[in-house]
């Protein structure tokens, strides 16, 4: 009588089953860090921003003019594809201000402000998520994040004021 060495049909079927197990808790955890890893990049951006704004505060005694959306328009539902990053182009407001990000962005950016050529214009934000303003004139801006995290087609949105120190989504509140 011979023995037969290998796996029987059942064996193999179970080992599949677990690597498809496996697999599948993989894929999802590693959507999630990238997800993560995008919306860090927002934070870190965001950050860079308002500080930048602060110290140019400090200097001029007013915050920039408004800087569009750089590098890629995000008005109403259209937002940068979350497939792909976007080259940061050259000779923006942005770089006016020292925010120049290392190598390509998953997201766009844009400043509002209060003034024009550091002439303040108006005592209220455009746009005031996260952000509790005084009813007093003061000097402000707004920084915005905007971009498709997950490839779904939908914007998502960060924001930093001058009136707070943390970015905001509307979406999951506090960052």
């Amino acid at each position: 009588m011979q023995r037969r060495s290998g796996f029987t049909l059942l064996e193999l079927i179970v080992a599949l089953a677990i690597v498809g197990v496996l697999a599948a808790v993989a894929a999802a955890a590693l959507g999630s860090y990238i997800d993560r890893a995008k919306a860090a990049e927002a934070a870190t951006i965001l950050l860079d921003i308002r500080e930048k704004q602060e110290r140019y505060f400090d200097i001029y005694k007013c915050y920039t003019d408004h800087i569009p959306w750089t590098p890629y328009d995000c008005d109403g539902d259209t937002c940068p594809p979350g497939y792909e990053t976007i080259p940061w182009p050259g000779g923006t407001g942005f770089q006016q201000l020292g925010v120049v990000p290392d190598g390509p962005v998953w997201f766009t950016y844009k400043v509002d402000s209060a003034y024009q050529g550091c002439v303040f214009v108006n005592n209220h934000p455009a746009d005031g998520n996260g952000t509790t303003w005084p009813a007093t004139q003061r000097p402000w801006f707004t920084a915005e994040a905007c971009g498709d995290m997950d490839v779904d087609g939908i914007c998502k949105h960060f924001y930093i004021s001058s009136a707070n120190r943390s970015v905001y989504s509307p979406d999951d509140g506090k960052f």
